[in-house]
């Protein structure tokens, strides 16, 4: 995994820790916590390439809530693409800790062409039959793990 972030090793060094990122970021906005800000993410990436962090669901929910809208790229005095960092760091997360049904859905179902087939009638029965107006008035998809939901 570190390999693929060795390429921003140089970035991690030019960051100044100056916050600026920090008024761009919408999430941050919001979350008004230092993880959830650019510089934080920077920061947990460091811990990512360097091994000191290992545990990959806790990197992923801050990572997971970045936009990847560019706003703390393009406010960074020193150039920092986080945007980059981010979809990276996220992507290797996503593979050292991919959730169970995720493993499920990729590697039994929809690589058997049968099962695959199965999978897009029922999702066009769910849309056509009203299923999915029904359950979202119901509030039914809130209860299934993750961001299934979406």
């Amino acid at each position: 995994m570190t390999s693929r972030l060795d390429s921003f090793r140089h970035q991690f060094n030019k960051c100044v820790r100056c916050g600026q990122c920090r008024s761009a970021c919408p999430v941050f906005a919001e979350k008004k916590t230092e993880s959830f800000a650019p510089r934080g993410r920077v920061f947990l990436t460091q811990l990512l390439q360097e091994q000191e962090l290992t545990d990959y669901k806790k990197a992923s929910e801050a990572l997971s809530t970045c936009l990847l809208c560019e706003s703390c790229s393009s406010q960074c005095p020193s150039g920092i693409k986080v945007h980059h960092m981010v979809a990276l760091s996220r992507s290797l997360a996503a593979e050292q800790s991919p959730s169970n049904v995720k493993k499920f859905v990729f590697s039994n179902l929809w690589t058997n062409p049968s099962m695959l087939k199965t999978t897009f009638k029922l999702g066009w029965l769910y849309e056509n039959l009203g299923l999915r107006k029904l359950a979202d008035k119901t509030n039914l998809l809130k209860l299934l793990p993750g961001n299934l939901s979406k």
